[in-house]
This record gives structure tokens, sequence and C-alpha cells, in this order.
């Protein structure tokens, strides 16, 4: 008997089928791929080991500052591309900061209160919870040029 095959309709061999876009490649290379980041899909991945980067025999270019630190780092080896997505979320936002039509809002203060459990009237028992509620409203962040509009 076949054991598993028997329940599998499909053929098991997998082997990159072909498709319209992309490659096959091995997971290693893929993720070798994208923590490089983007760039001409048809450019080979240079081959180097980490190990090489600093020393007097790599390749010039071979080793950028991000290979630099991540062969340094272990811990940010793992943290690479969510880095660079941090990086750049904050370059756009100190973007949208330095523009002067910027309206910022300063979000409600909120406060959380603790209930402990407790009986109601007609013996109903009431678990521990929070209970979250607004302090006060949220409200424009105005610089002295433009006025609150609020009438005293």
């Amino acid at each position: 008997m076949g054991g598993c095959t028997l329940l599998n309709p499909y053929e098991s061999s997998f082997s990159c089928p072909e498709t319209s876009n992309g490659k096959c490649v091995s997971v290693q290379t893929a993720y070798k791929e994208s923590a490089v980041g983007p760039g001409n899909p048809n450019d080979p991945v240079p081959e180097h080991k980490e190990d090489d980067c600093g020393t007097d025999n790599a390749a010039p270019g071979s080793c950028t500052d991000i290979k630099n630190t991540l062969s340094l780092n272990p811990q940010a080896r793992e943290n690479a591309p969510y880095s660079r997505y941090q990086s750049a979320l904050f370059e756009k936002f100190s973007g949208l900061l330095k523009e002067p039509v910027t309206p910022i809002v300063a979000p409600p203060k909120t406060m959380r209160v603790l209930l402990l459990p407790y009986t109601g009237q007609d013996n109903e028992f009431y678990m521990l919870r929070y209970v979250y509620f607004f302090v006060d409203e949220p409200r424009w962040l105005l610089d002295g040029s433009v006025m609150s509009g609020e009438e005293e």
C-alpha cells in the first residue's frame, strides 16, 4: 500500500512551476534578496560570506554599512527589514511634521478604572474588569498665529 499517497489525489513532487512572473530560487536566496532590498530582479545576488566583511580581501562594494552592522550584531540581522521600514516611516512622518499646513490633534486623555468583583442587587456576581473612559476631548494643537475660534 502507498499510505498517504492513496489519500492525496495530487502529484506530490514540487519543483518551481512555471509562472508568468517571479523566479525559482531557494529559501535562502529569497531571504538574501529580501534583506538586500529592491533591485533589478535579473541581477545576481552577490555571494560573499559575512565573515569577509571588513577584511582587506573583501571585494569593493560587497559589504555595505548595513551588512557590517548586521555581521557585528546578530539581533540586528533579524530586525534589518523592520529597521529599514521603521526608518522610512520616521522619514515620512518627519516630512509631514515639517510642513506648516499639517494640522495636529492631541489625543484625548483616557483613564482606566479597575472594578473589583462584587455582587449586584439581584445576586448577580460581577467579576474583576476594567472600564476605560475619556477624561477630556481631543483638541487641535495651534500655534500663536492661529486663533482657536472659541468665544469667551
